[in-house]
C-alpha cells in the first residue's frame, strides 16, 4: 500500500526521478541561517522560495563572494 506524502515534509515527491536526492535537512531547518566564512568574504544563505528547483523546498542555498 502507498503511504500518503506528509503535508509538512521537507522534500516533495519526485516519482520521475527528475532531481537528485540531497540531505541538507540540518540547514533546511534553519531558513534564517546566514554566515560569513573566512577572510575571502564568502557569504552563505538560505532563502525561502516555493519554486526551488530541487527535491527540497521551500528554501534555496546561495553562496556568493562579497566584494570588499
Amino acid at each position: 500500500a502507498d503511504i500518503p506524502w506528509p503535508e509538512a515534509a521537507t522534500v516533495r515527491p519526485d516519482p520521475g526521478g527528475k532531481y537528485p536526492a540531497a540531505d541538507f535537512d540540518h540547514i533546511l531547518l534553519s531558513p534564517g541561517w546566514l554566515s560569513k566564512t573566512g577572510e575571502g568574504g564568502w557569504k552563505a544563505g538560505v532563502l525561502q522560495d516555493s519554486n526551488v528547483p530541487s527535491d527540497h523546498y521551500p528554501v534555496w542555498l546561495r553562496w556568493r563572494e562579497t566584494r570588499k
